[in-house]
């Protein structure tokens, strides 16, 4: 068996190079999930949220508003698609990662400290 020439290997190296570099590259740009989980305080609602890897449950409690009910969501380009309630109307909510804060239906959340 003889070895393949240096050109033919040279260029398998740089294809593995290539490669890697590209994986590395998809793995740092893949936001992971952030965590969600637990009481989140907006101006007409309360939602609770709980989380496992990067599915999330949220219970909206809306006494004097319409957001109240049960949602379903993954997080996905930083924001959770909502299947439940009101999803028709207001679909996804949009997670800032400077502020902190939760945007959903018109209403801004922050997370509650008790």
């Amino acid at each position: 068996m003889t070895a393949p020439p240096q050109g033919d290997q040279l260029r398998c190296n740089l294809v593995r190079i290539i490669v890697a570099a590209a994986a590395c590259t998809l793995l740092a740009c893949s936001s992971a999930a952030p965590n969600l989980a637990g009481t989140w305080k907006g101006e007409r609602t309360t939602l609770t949220i709980t989380q496992e890897k990067n599915a999330y449950r949220i219970v909206a409690a809306s006494p004097r508003g319409i957001l109240s009910g049960n949602y379903t969501s993954e997080f996905r380009d930083g924001r959770l698609i909502l299947s439940g309630t009101i999803a028709p109307m207001c679909g996804d909510m949009k997670y800032d990662q400077s502020s902190g804060k939760l945007q959903f239906c018109g209403e801004e959340f922050v997370r509650s400290t008790s």
